[in-house]
């Protein structure tokens, strides 16, 4: 009996967190910084998951790709296999807006888009 009760009380409790589980979304790569450097334009991209930036220093032979922070001379910090890390920083760069650097903002989405 006492078996039965808890089996009754925990298929109670097991419907009940499968209705309330579908709670808000929480957007992990929402930008909510950007920042371009004076190196040759490297941006930096400030989300909930850290601070990414795109390489566009002058003379650097890793133009283009993604590391996580600012990128360091030995390259220790550059992210490997990085597409869909790339993909999804671009996405949620379409719908940041600034007043200051949204021409620049703009023109990055649209070389990355090639």
């Amino acid at each position: 009996m006492i078996n039965n009760r808890f089996n009754v009380v925990y298929h109670l409790l097991y419907e009940c967190v499968i209705f309330v589980l579908p709670i808000k979304k929480i957007k992990f790569m929402e930008i909510k910084k950007f920042e371009m450097y004076l190196d040759g334009g490297t941006i930096e991209l400030t989300t909930g998951k850290g601070i990414f930036c795109f390489d566009e220093r002058i003379g650097s032979n890793t133009k283009g790709r993604l590391y996580e922070g600012y990128p360091k001379r030995d390259n220790s910090n550059i992210i490997e296999n990085s597409v869909d890390l790339e993909q999804e920083l671009i996405e949620q760069l379409k719908l940041f807006k600034s007043d200051f650097y949204q021409s620049s903002i703009d023109y990055f989405i649209n070389s990355k888009q090639k």
